[in-house]
């Protein structure tokens, strides 16, 4: 089976920012774990299907950031949606190493 981006069971392929990180469904998760707090200011919190999640810049002591995606369109999609952003350097669309999503989007190191 090939993937079929036009078909009909595949999710619309989109990705948008909100307006503001703290938006995103996960912002406390990082909040209470991340040790550079103002990190979060440079974040983006990144909408692909119904609820935003957010992509945590690099600086500081965080030297990288993923974010998962269920299929390759849509993590070109929020590629080019983070590319040129300061704190996502060297953004790229991996296979994913953790069974339960298809791919991640990768940037720094």
């Amino acid at each position: 089976m090939t993937h079929d981006p036009s078909s009909l069971r595949h999710p619309a392929v989109t990705a948008t920012a909100t307006d503001l990180p703290h938006d995103a469904y996960d912002f406390e998760y990082y909040e209470r774990r991340i040790s550079d707090t103002w990190l979060l200011g440079e974040s983006v919190a990144v909408r692909t299907l119904r609820m935003p999640f957010l992509a945590v810049a690099v600086g500081g002591t965080r030297r990288g950031g993923d974010y998962p995606v269920p299929c390759l369109c849509s993590g070109l999609k929020v590629r080019d949606l983070l590319l040129g952003r300061p704190g996502f350097p060297d953004l790229r669309v991996k296979w994913s190493p953790h069974t339960d999503t298809g791919f991640v989007v990768e940037w720094g190191g």
